[in-house]
């Protein structure tokens, strides 16, 4: 039904202020007056109960859609796309005051980002078309869920809201560093695979094509001397050879909290930034022949990709890439089990007009109920028969590796596929101090360092809050051991952490807090990036602009300054 506006409240309240005073000042004048700007209200609203009618019987139709034109066929993120809306209006009544709110994934930033609601003008029987700029701030998986249109009468005294439940999924992919460098620490020790590759692996005595004879050095075995060139030259001399082989490059990606904060101007994260590196990365190294896999850690590993070669393995670590900023697992995500079936019932009310909300007076000796996060009773029968039927529609529409969830219960994994499948953002965990991140990367380092065989693992984090570094340095000491070759990319980003209040009381207090807290993870960052580099590890920083001729310049300066491997 239709609702007062801000110009009905006050034309309300100015009457009931009239007939006050005309009734304790007995002015009966102002008293009449009062009256008949109520009578002028109940006019209006009974002149706008038909139009409002009109629309909630189907007479006002709604499409959305992102062209495959807008973008070359695929969104990036940092990327401006258009968002192309159609309105069209089959009352004979006209509506020239009407705003649209567009309720989409929040890294989804409409416009200019200030949350602005969109003035339209619906005229009778006629169809308009809207473009709004969009721009997506992240890779991964976001939904456009609907838009609320809020229509009001000529004289902006009454106003309806009206909800268009329209979801539709995009998908972001991170953006490229584009550079000609190549990558830049091939392994020097290990057997070949078993087709050759473009890389030339210095090896003593074996490969296939002599690279140099060379004078001999103790711990040169005897039977690589070239006995004919050491009689010509009176001197030991041994064979040197090159081996062809395909290299083996692991990524190590942190999703952890602290890659997560939103940091400066522009609302930058360094998960995002990780994506681009791990993208860019992934995609040179496969143009080069090599083998790549990906694993993806927090307090512990959410997801490990084999390394393979060639183009399908290009696009499933980008799915893998994708998918980090869709965490739907129990224990990453910060959600009760009471705030789970509310997310829930609250989505399927605006999007499927299904209330599962019970009157507390219907709540004796019933099963199947649970007291939500606001206080209301749900039931959960309901929720769970919805979800189903809605997941079954899905069906094979889904990536596979989707129902890989970490639950404590089946029916909580479904609820969490369901959030996945209509994305529902579930807010990530916060970071609780604990040792859980340093225990994760050392996890991931030991999988990735099982081979005997010379890999390159890039481990892509922030080095932030690993409170217990010694399991970490234990790891890596033995991937060197192993002879893998181990590079840390750390992507920084400028300016101080993002504030979600920026006025009010108190503002100043938290500002110093903000910076205080971003100090103390500095300098703890700093102790662990000097712990790593003590044993031959060379940590790179990486900006958000850095292309991959820069990131790898950086790095051959720095292993120039690194001690030796220890």
């Amino acid at each position: 039904m239709p609702v007062l506006a801000p110009g009905g409240l006050i034309a309300g309240g100015l009457a009931a202020l009239f007939i006050a005073l005309g009734a304790v000042t007995a002015s009966w004048p102002l008293f009449a007056l009062g009256v008949l700007q109520f009578a002028t209200l109940l006019v209006l609203f009974v002149l706008f109960i038909p139009q409002s009618a009109m629309l909630r019987r189907d007479r006002l139709e709604f499409a959305w859609w992102i062209p495959s034109t807008t973008s070359h066929g695929s969104l990036k993120d940092g990327q401006l796309a258009t968002l192309h809306i159609m309105l069209r209006n089959r009352a004979n009544a006209s509506f020239a005051r009407a705003r649209l709110h567009i309720i989409c994934a929040s890294q989804i930033r409409i416009g200019d980002g200030a949350e602005r609601p969109i003035d339209v003008a619906l005229p009778a029987r006629c169809e308009i078309d809207l473009q709004v700029a969009v721009t997506p701030q992240a890779a991964g998986y976001w939904a456009f869920h609907g838009v609320r249109l809020i229509v009001e009468d000529r004289f902006g005294c009454f106003r309806l809201q009206i909800y268009f439940p329209s979801s539709f999924l995009i998908k972001v992919f991170p953006s490229l560093r584009f550079g000609r460098a190549m990558v830049p620490l091939p392994p020097t020790a290990g057997a070949s695979h078993g087709r050759v590759g473009p890389r030339l692996v210095r090896q003593r005595g074996l490969g296939s094509e002599l690279r140099e004879l060379r004078d001999h050095t103790p711990g040169d075995p005897f039977k690589r001397i070239a006995w004919k060139a050491t009689a010509r030259q009176r001197r030991l001399l041994v064979r040197e050879f090159e081996s062809e082989i395909v290299s083996t490059n692991w990524l190590l990606l942190d999703i952890s909290p602290t890659m997560r904060r939103r940091w400066g101007d522009r609302a930058q994260t360094k998960l995002s930034h990780g994506q681009s590196l791990c993208a860019s990365l992934t995609q040179q190294a496969l143009a080069l022949g090599d083998r790549v896999g990906l694993i993806t850690f927090d307090s512990r590993i959410y997801s490990t990709l084999p390394p393979a070669d060639g183009r399908p393995q290009l696009y499933q670590i980008i799915d893998k890439l994708m998918e980090t900023h869709n965490v739907v697992d129990e224990d990453l995500t910060d959600l009760t089990d009471q705030e789970l079936y509310t997310a829930v019932a609250t989505y399927l009310a605006y999007q499927n007009g299904i209330d599962a909300r019970v009157q507390r007076r219907l709540t004796q000796n019933r099963s199947g109920l649970m007291r939500g996060s606001g206080g209301s009773w749900l039931d959960t029968d309901l929720i769970h028969r919805t979800v189903a039927s809605s997941l079954a529609q899905h069906g094979g529409g889904m990536p596979r590796w989707w129902n890989r969830i970490v639950a404590g219960s089946p029916s909580s994994a479904q609820l969490r596929l369901f959030c996945r499948v209509r994305g529902i953002e579930l807010p990530y965990r916060q970071s609780d101090g604990l040792p859980a991140k340093g225990s994760g990367l050392a996890q991931a380092i030991r999988r990735a360092a099982r081979s005997r065989l010379s890999h390159q693992l890039l481990i892509v984090s922030d080095l932030q809050e690993v409170v217990e570094p010694r399991a970490v340095i234990d790891s890596l000491r033995l991937a060197l051991r192993h002879h893998h070759r181990v590079v840390v990319f750390s992507p920084q980003v400028r300016g101080p952490i993002q504030p979600h209040l920026t006025n009010g009381k108190g503002a100043a207090h938290r500002r110093l807090l903000r910076h205080i807290e971003e100090l103390r993870l500095q300098r703890a960052r700093g102790d662990t990036r000097l712990q790593i580099e003590r044993i031959g590890v060379p940590v790179i920083d990486v900006g958000p602009f850095d292309s991959i001729d820069q990131i790898f310049a950086r790095l051959r300066r720095r292993r120039g300054r690194l001690p030796a491997a220890s």
